[in-house]
C-alpha cells in the first residue's frame, strides 16, 4: 500500500506483514533526507530516511534498583554497628565504676578517721533499765537521731560526664556529728548531704565503711547533737516491739512505722554477701535504708535497718544489722576508718565486654581486666600485673569486679588464694596472700 506524506513528499509503503512503514524506492533517492520514527509492538524504536534503510534504536533499559537497594542496606548496617559500638562501649566503661572493696577503702570522698581510740568514746552505750511508757516522748526522741541523707554520683562515660542522685538514712551516735548508715547508701558518693530532723543541712565526708556487714560511718562539722543510746540487740526478744524510723522513698523525713521483732539471726544474702540479720515486720521501704530500729520500750537503738524482702505477695519483711554484730565494726570504722582483719589485695579492676558473632545476632562476655596494681600491694608481691584478665579466684568464677569483691569477703587477712589467670593468651595460677586493709 502507497501512502503519499504531503507533509515530506515521501512515498511510504505500509507494510501489514511487518507492522513497519517502508519508504518507496522511487523516491528514494529524489526527496529532502526527512526522519520518520515509528514504533512495532516490540518497543523496539527504529527511524527512516529518504537516503537508507531503517535505522533501529537501541531498546529501552530499565534500570535496576538492586544494587542501590544493597548498597543502601550496607550503608544502614555499618551505621548501626557503629552506634552499637559506642553503646557497647558507653555500656563497658560504665561498668567499670565497680572497684574491689579490699584494695580500695574510700569511695570518692577522703577518708577523715580520726587517731585510735578516741572517736567511739562518744558512743553513749543502754542497758535496757530506763523504760518508760510514754512512748510518744520515746518516738520524739529517736526522731531527733535519725538524718535524711541525700549523694551525688558522677559517672564518666563516653558522651561526658552524668549526675545521678540517691538518698537513704543515718542515726547520729556521737554529739559531735558521727552518724551511722548502710555502706551502700554512701557507696561511690562524690558528694554527701546530711539533712536533721529540725531541716538544717550539713556536708559529710566518709569515714570508713565496710562491704561486708554493709556500715559505714560518715561525720558532719556539727557539736552538741542528740545521740541514739545503742542498745544490746541480743537482750531482745522476738515480740519486743519495735519502731523503724527512716526517710522513705527520699520524700518523707522522719517517718515511723512500728511493729514487733519477728526473728533474730536471720541468713540473709545480700549482693552475693551472706549477712546474719534482725527480722522485723515494721513497714521498710526504700529509703529507709541506714535508718534506725528503736526499742519500743526503752528508746534504744537496735539496728540499722538494711533491707527488705520485695515481692508482689511479700508484705511485712524487713531486716536490721543488729547492734550487738555492728558494735564493734562500728568502733573500728570510727576509730580507724577501716574494719581489722578485712583483707587487701591492692589492684585496680575494670569489667570489659568482648563480641563474639557480630553486632546484630553475636553474645556478649564480660571479663575482669586489672587495670593497674597499687604499689607494694600483696598483689605486686604476688606477680599480678596490669593488663591480666582473672578468670577465678579460689573457687569462685570471675566475670565482673564486683566478683571480685564477693569472692574476697570470704577470705581474711593472712590467707593465701589462687587466681587464675590469663597472661598474653597463656593460663596461669598465681598464689596471693592477702594483706590487711588499713585506712588508706
Amino acid at each position: 500500500m502507497i501512502i503519499d506524506d504531503e507533509s515530506t513528499g515521501v512515498n511510504q509503503v505500509d507494510d501489514e506483514s511487518t507492522g513497519v512503514n517502508q519508504v518507496d524506492e522511487e523516491s528514494r533517492d529524489t526527496q529532502t533526507p526527512a526522519y520518520i520514527y515509528v514504533e512495532n509492538d516490540t518497543d523496539d524504536v527504529r527511524y527512516t530516511d529518504s537516503r537508507n534503510t531503517y535505522h533501529e534504536l537501541a531498546p529501552q533499559k530499565q534500570r535496576s534498583l538492586i544494587p542501590a537497594i544493597i548498597i543502601t542496606a550496607l550503608i544502614t548496617i555499618a551505621i548501626c554497628a557503629c552506634v552499637g559500638y559506642l553503646i557497647t562501649r558507653d555500656i563497658a566503661f560504665a561498668n567499670n565504676r565497680a572497684t574491689v572493696s579490699a584494695a580500695t577503702p574510700s569511695p570518692k570522698l577522703e577518708s577523715t578517721a580520726v587517731p585510735e581510740s578516741t572517736a567511739s568514746v562518744g558512743l553513749v552505750i543502754g542497758n535496757k533499765e530506763s523504760s518508760s511508757d510514754d512512748q510518744k516522748g520515746i518516738i520524739e526522741e529517736c526522731m531527733k537521731t535519725v538524718v535524711s541523707i541525700n549523694i551525688e554520683v558522677v559517672t564518666q562515660t563516653f558522651y561526658g560526664d552524668t549526675v545521678s542522685t540517691g538518698s537513704g538514712s543515718g542515726v547520729i551516735i556521737t554529739a559531735d556529728g558521727y552518724i551511722a548508715t548502710c555502706n551502700h547508701v554512701i557507696e561511690d558518693a562524690n558528694s554527701i548531704s546530711v539533712a536533721l530532723q529540725d531541716g538544717t543541712t550539713y556536708e559529710a565526708k566518709v569515714v570508713g565503711y565496710d562491704s561486708r556487714t554493709d556500715l559505714a560511718i560518715i561525720k558532719i562539722e556539727a557539736e552538741n547533737l542528740p545521740a541514739a543510746t545503742i542498745g544490746s540487740s541480743e537482750s531482745y526478744t522476738v515480740g519486743d516491739r519495735v519502731y523503724a524510723i527512716g526517710n522513705p522513698l527520699g520524700e518523707y523525713a522522719s517517718s515511723v512505722t512500728s511493729g514487733i521483732i519477728s526473728g533474730l539471726d536471720r541468713s540473709v544474702e545480700i549482693d552475693g554477701v551472706s549477712m546474719t540479720l534482725m527480722q522485723t515486720d515494721a513497714a521498710i521501704n526504700p529509703g529507709n535504708s541506714g535508718g534506725g530500729l528503736f526499742s519500743a520500750e526503752t528508746g534504744e537503738l537496735l539496728g540499722i535497718v538494711n533491707a527488705k524482702n520485695y515481692g508482689t505477695e511479700i508484705e511485712g519483711l524487713g531486716f536490721a544489722i543488729p547492734t550487738s554484730a555492728a558494735h564493734d565494726i562500728i568502733v573500728d570504722l570510727m576509730d580507724r576508718g577501716y574494719v581489722s582483719g578485712r583483707p587487701y589485695l591492692g589492684i585496680n579492676p575494670e569489667t570489659v565486654q568482648f563480641s563474639n558473632g557480630g553486632f546484630f545476632f553475636g553474645t556478649v562476655t564480660t571479663y575482669v581486666r586489672i587495670k593497674s596494681v597499687m604499689e607494694n600491694s600483696p598483689a605486686e608481691r604476688a606477680g599480678l600485673q596490669a593488663g591480666d584478665y582473672v578468670l577465678q579466684i579460689g573457687d569462685a568464677q570471675i566475670s565482673t569486679s564486683d566478683d571480685i569483691s564477693k569472692a574476697l569477703n570470704n577470705y581474711n587477712a593472712g590467707d593465701e588464694i589462687e587466681f587464675h589467670i590469663q597472661r598474653n593468651n597463656q593460663s596461669m595460677i598465681v598464689k596471693v596472700t592477702l594483706g590487711e586493709r588499713s585506712g588508706k
